[in-house]
């Protein structure tokens, strides 16, 4: 996808004196010995492309976007610097002789990522000043100029990105993808900086041009349940929520409904719209559930319950009681699943009057042999709890082998909480309020910044719970 090849984002520039204060990790703008190699001759350092140079930023990008699973606010904001300067390295680098064409719109990414805004802005300027520019290219621009200047962390450059965004939305609907893809950008920052109305404004245009965009790059809308998931959040929290959640659900059904002029020209067109539409169902119910009460948390194996000792065999975990949860719903074999849990402990940590839960299931396999439940389960404690030092309660539910119709042997279901609780994307992570109402679901990867959104989101509620004042079912 489009967005997906836009290289940078933006940054935090610091004083000098701030900067000096701050510990990371050395990062070099090489990262191998061919890049090293590739980089000088005889020592001497070589120019290279701007595209060359948003490259090389983007693989720093990579490894800091690891680097900052677990990582404090000053790492971070430590790490945002080491960008920066790296950023201003490459530019140093970079045969400016050859910046022209093509050429402008990495080279203005990198000038926005060392801090460079109004050079960015003229050499953006200068790209689409090209003679002769063609539509796509002009979009392109305009899309990367977006994302370069859209970021939670620098709220204050908005609005240029809304700028460069109004430009894009003008060219109409010969650049319907970039600009879903656009609005759906600063549609997620916006829900992250608790800005809803703008939230709503960019979340409802993205699904109001979804119908220009073709059918295959639709994917953008239907294999993202985390956008759906907040922009119904959002709407759950506004006059006349219910009639304006079916009507955004009617036109996410129509844009996953191939028409009969696409269905003519392409042979995959029906299979395709028929996955959008499997997809969309999962999405939606889900969402439903947001603003509805939350059932009991089953399990006939529990691990770190009580919190001092080990209970194994059935219980059941009310809610409603006053107390807010986490309920995390994934599995072992589910990257995903296992990188939340993590930020998870880091929040029960942070509020220790909450309770985190992780509801899993045996799966009837163990690396490549099939396994009984009894022998699956001390393989789960131990990596949940010894390897990845998980201290909240863990449900596992064990359910017996039983034949297939292929001859194999799998469990017939993952118990009652896969029931009562949904998964759209793996993993679905519910919050509950203390009287047992869902207020938030989020879907999929945890980055630094949805963990900081979670935990956003358990702050209101606790101070719901002392103040007995009702907010709004999504985060700040």
């Amino acid at each position: 996808m489009l967005m997906g090849c836009l290289l940078m984002g933006s940054l935090l520039s610091m004083p000098a004196a701030v900067q000096a204060q701050l510990t990371v990790a050395p990062v070099t703008m090489t990262h191998d010995a061919s890049a090293t190699a590739s980089a000088t001759t005889s020592g001497t350092a070589v120019l290279i492309s701007a595209t060359e140079a948003a490259f090389h930023l983007a693989r720093l990008d990579l490894r800091l976007e690891i680097a900052s699973q677990g990582a404090s606010d000053s790492q971070r904001v430590a790490q945002r610097i080491t960008r920066s300067a790296n950023a201003e390295q490459w530019l140093q680098r970079v045969q400016t002789s050859a910046v022209s064409g093509l050429q402008l719109d990495p080279y203005g990414m990198l000038q926005v990522t060392a801090g460079h805004d109004a050079l960015a802005q003229q050499t953006i300027a200068a790209r689409l000043a090209t003679p002769g520019l063609s539509a796509a290219d002009r979009a392109y621009t305009y899309a990367t100029a977006v994302t370069a200047f859209a970021s939670v962390d620098r709220p204050e450059r908005l609005p240029i990105a809304e700028h460069y965004l109004t430009a894009l939305d003008a060219l109409g609907t010969a650049a319907a993808l970039p600009q879903f893809l656009a609005h759906q950008q600063l549609a997620g920052i916006y829900y992250l900086l608790g800005r809803s109305s703008d939230m709503l404004r960019h979340g409802l245009r993205a699904v109001a041009v979804l119908p220009d965009v073709e059918l295959v790059d639709r994917s953008a809308m239907f294999s993202n349940p985390q956008f759906y998931s907040e922009l119904v959040g959002v709407l759950s929290g506004q006059p006349n929520a219910p009639a304006r959640i079916a009507t955004l659900n009617a036109a996410l059904l129509a844009a996953a409904t191939p028409s009969a002029a696409v269905l003519a020209r392409d042979a995959e067109a029906d299979g395709r719209g028929k996955r959008y539409q499997s997809l969309l169902h999962e999405m939606i119910v889900v969402g439903t559930r947001i603003g509805t009460g939350a059932q009991p948390i089953e399990g006939n194996f529990w691990v770190n319950l009580p919190a001092n000792g080990t209970t194994h065999g059935s219980q059941t975990i009310p809610v409603a009681d006053g107390r807010i949860r986490i309920l995390e719903m994934g599995h072992y074999n589910c990257g995903q699943c296992i990188a939340a849990l993590g930020p998870l402990q880091r929040i029960q940590d942070q509020y220790p009057g909450i309770q985190v839960i992780y509801a899993t299931a045996t799966e009837g396999s163990w690396s490549n042999r099939v396994v009984e439940p009894d022998e699956e389960v001390p393989h789960l404690v131990e990596f949940y709890t010894q390897k990845l030092k998980i201290r909240f309660p863990i449900s596992i539910w064990k359910e017996p082998l039983s034949p297939t119709e292929d001859g194999g042997r799998l469990p017939k279901s993952s118990g009652p909480n896969f029931d009562h609780y949904p998964l759209a994307f793996k993993p679905n992570i519910y919050v509950i309020d203390g009287r047992g109402i869902i207020r938030g679901v989020f879907i999929g990867v945890i980055t630094p910044a949805r963990e900081a959104q979670m935990a956003a989101l358990v702050g209101l509620l606790d101070h719901e719970s002392v103040t007995s004042a009702p907010v709004a079912p999504t985060a700040p």
